[in-house]
């Protein structure tokens, strides 16, 4: 269904608008809920050049990322990200910490290899009961944009209304 709004003639035309009803209060595609990103869904291994490794989980492992070198002397970069079937990606973290305890420098870093922090998260998934998607930082970006916020139906009805106030108010004067 469409709606058109129609203003007053300008040289022998007609400006209008038309709207696609159907489409402008569609609710966008929902994503699998292991991809939200209200939780926690992604398991990072992030990585220094002096060894040290940290060990997370974050609704957008890249922003993190650049919120972490901001405070970091060293560059750091991503040595691994895994989404688990389910939306708790912390209860994986939490795993992890306790089987690389024995690496633990201070906080969620640790003094070891990469490939040892990672194997710490595969092995917390497992003993978790969850499988692992390894995904590469492309992939990242592509899903949190295609999971961000959706428009609020009001916000869109908000839109529409200013835009047929404009149309009828530039058709008064």
């Amino acid at each position: 269904m469409r709606l058109y709004a129609f203003g007053p003639r300008f040289f022998g035309l007609r400006l209008g608008v038309s709207f696609n009803l159907s489409r402008l209060f569609q609710r966008r595609r929902q994503m699998p809920s292991a991809i939200t990103i209200n939780g926690q869904p992604f398991v990072y291994v992030i990585k220094d050049e002096t060894g040290r490794c940290k060990i997370g989980s974050s609704g957008n492992p890249l922003r993190r990322l650049t919120e972490l070198q901001t405070a970091s002397a060293s560059p750091l970069s991503l040595a691994y990200v895994g989404v688990p079937e389910s939306d708790d990606g912390g209860k994986i973290e939490r795993g992890a910490h306790a089987i690389a305890g024995h690496y633990r420098a201070s906080g969620e870093w640790f003094v070891c290899p990469a490939e040892a922090a990672i194997a710490a998260v595969h092995v917390a998934a497992a003993n978790a009961g969850e499988k692992l998607c390894q995904f590469t930082p492309a992939m990242i970006d592509e899903t949190v944009q295609r999971t961000g916020k959706p428009e609020s139906m009001i916000g869109r009805f908000i839109v529409v209304l200013a835009v047929l106030l404009v149309i009828y108010f530039a058709a008064r004067y």
